[in-house]
């Protein structure tokens, strides 16, 4: 009966612009260099016997010649003691548009191959206890519903200038079936809606914004709105870039949409802290829980590492050339 009024959502990255084409297939090709990412999530490791553990690498490029981003990025998720396991390959494509000389659009897809299993063998079931309690030998259950592969495919969109920038996505446009065992169980689809400025916080040269050198002194403002099937969630909060050190501090949650009295929306504040060193960027944060699940989650904790291959271009042989003013977690 349980089972029946079960919901869960996508998973998620505090660092979340530290994770640029899981947040948005839009930022494939943002720069001029080859990036690589990889990014680490530990959630709520003392809520249960399994944490839920996400894990990522990508890279992706830009193509000057057609104008153009290209990315690959695998994903896996791991989802508490049943070790329910999904893992994602992704291909990701991008086209930049220059809609005049302040403002750059860059529309993209995504298509994504999912394998989804889980293991079988950590669950138990009522025919494996007794009045002494648990017998340890295996169930009758049936076991031959445990893999499931779908393909999934997204969308997106960003616009910004050299101060702001409006970005959008949506995942599972196909809706895909997840469910193992022939029945019907659609994917909902998942809107992301990402914003912000960059406010130089320095009157020299360092701090100001200019086309040939990167800000080392700003702050970021931004939000990051989700929602998905009947629930929603914001990410609210701001960087402070002082090179090589970035600062951030977050709240996740939305007050005024409570599903019930007893469950309010909100879920942590968090902390994170990144420092450049060369072309690597290294970024930890820390999920502070202020849900009910305060004293027993254990937050989450986050890693992440960028690298740039490469040298960039010189903006200046591009007039209409703009980079992204959202936090970018490395070195221009």
């Amino acid at each position: 009966m349980a089972s029946l009024s079960g919901f869960s959502q996508d998973a998620q990255f505090s660092q979340f612009y530290a994770a640029p084409l899981y947040l948005n297939p839009a930022y494939t090709g943002t720069i001029e260099n080859t990036r690589v990412t990889a990014n680490y999530r530990n959630q709520w490791p003392t809520a249960g016997k399994q944490a839920y553990i996400s894990s990522l690498a990508a890279i992706d490029h830009y193509f000057s010649k057609i104008r153009s981003g290209a990315g690959f990025m695998l994903m896996q998720n791991q989802a508490g003691a049943s070790r329910l396991r999904s893992t994602e390959a992704s291909l990701l494509y991008s086209f930049h548009i220059d809609i005049n000389y302040r403002w750059k659009f860059i529309p993209a897809i995504q298509a994504t191959f999912v394998d989804r299993n889980i293991n079988f063998y950590s669950l138990t079931f009522p025919d494996q206890y007794t009045n002494s309690g648990f017998t340890g030998t295996p169930s009758n259950e049936p076991s031959n519903y445990n893999n499931k592969i779908y393909a999934d495919f997204s969308t997106g969109g960003l616009l910004y200038s050299e101060t702001f920038w409006f970005g959008a996505s949506y995942h599972h446009l196909n809706h895909p079936n997840q469910s193992f065992n022939g029945n019907i169980s659609r994917l909902p689809g998942e809107l992301n809606i990402q914003a912000g400025a960059k406010i130089p916080i320095d009157n020299s040269s360092q701090g100001r914004s200019s086309l040939d050198r990167h800000v080392e002194k700003a702050l970021m403002p931004s939000v990051l709105y989700k929602q998905q099937g009947n629930f929603s969630q914001l990410d609210a909060g701001v960087y402070m870039l002082y090179n090589p050190m970035i600062f951030g501090i977050y709240y996740r949650g939305l007050p005024f949409k409570q599903y019930s009295a007893q469950y309010p929306n909100r879920e942590s504040v968090i902390l994170m802290i990144g420092f450049n060193y060369q072309s690597f960027t290294f970024g930890y944060s820390y999920d502070i829980v202020v849900s009910r699940l305060t004293t027993t989650s254990g937050g989450a904790n986050e890693l992440s590492i960028n690298y740039l291959f490469g040298k960039e271009q010189d903006p200046r042989k591009n007039k209409y050339r703009r980079r992204i003013p959202c936090p970018s977690f490395y070195h221009h």
